[in-house]
């Protein structure tokens, strides 16, 4: 049985800063942090995950062809999932519990479950895509049991980036400024392997806004 998902804190909204004070060193030293990287990590998650969906839904259980190229593509996108959970799991999440407390600790429990989760469906992905891409026996099953967790993979997926969005960015906002959490932040990048990297970067400027891509 699993453990009772913790509830999730309330996060009182930031005050921004006025235009009056723009370009105040104090004033800037203090500004919230830019979430730009994140959201469009996360937007790119969505995206792909849903077509990762559509994929399975044209798959064929006597065609591995589409399986195999749909598992190579699995292999570098979790890259992206590792990049992403390395950093808040090992840096941003412990930075943000030691300066906010229980109420970063409420959250962290329940995405830490969630990130465990993620990671559990992908494999079941990955392991169905195996079947049909190497093994005709087994492959309708296969295919229903893909089709199944790509669905679940999306909504768990959706779920825990909306609590990511909704909590936790107010919280770095109201314990951090920009400088301090790009600090923080760096510490993750130093850990990061090529290979993810080599995926990661022209996947993320894919889905960058076109004015964020030189930021």
């Amino acid at each position: 049985m699993s453990n009772p998902t913790p509830p999730v804190p309330q996060v009182p909204p930031v005050p921004s800063v006025d235009a009056a004070s723009a370009g105040d060193p104090d004033v800037e030293r203090r500004r919230a942090p830019d979430h730009t990287m994140l959201l469009t990590i996360h937007r790119g998650m969505r995206a792909d995950v849903r077509r990762l969906c559509e994929a399975v839904e044209r798959l064929e259980p006597d065609d591995p062809d589409p399986a195999r190229s749909l598992l190579g593509w699995l292999a570098a996108f979790r890259g992206v999932f590792h990049m992403h959970h390395l950093t808040e799991d090992e840096v941003v999440f412990p930075a943000l519990v030691e300066r906010a407390g229980p109420r970063a600790a409420a959250v962290v429990a329940r995405l830490d479950h969630d990130h465990r989760r993620l990671d559990e469906l992908l494999d079941d992905v990955e392991r169905h895509l195996v079947v049909l891409a190497t093994s005709s026996s087994g492959a309708g099953a296969a295919l229903a049991c893909l089709a199944a967790d790509a669905t679940g993979l999306a909504h768990e997926l959706g779920e825990h980036l909306d609590l990511e969005e909704e909590v936790v960015v107010p919280l770095l906002d109201e314990h951090f400024t920009a400088d301090e959490l790009a600090d923080v932040e760096s510490g993750a990048r130093r850990q990061h392997r090529l290979r993810d990297l080599r995926f990661f970067v022209p996947w993320f400027l894919d889905h960058a806004d076109p004015d964020d891509r030189d930021r």
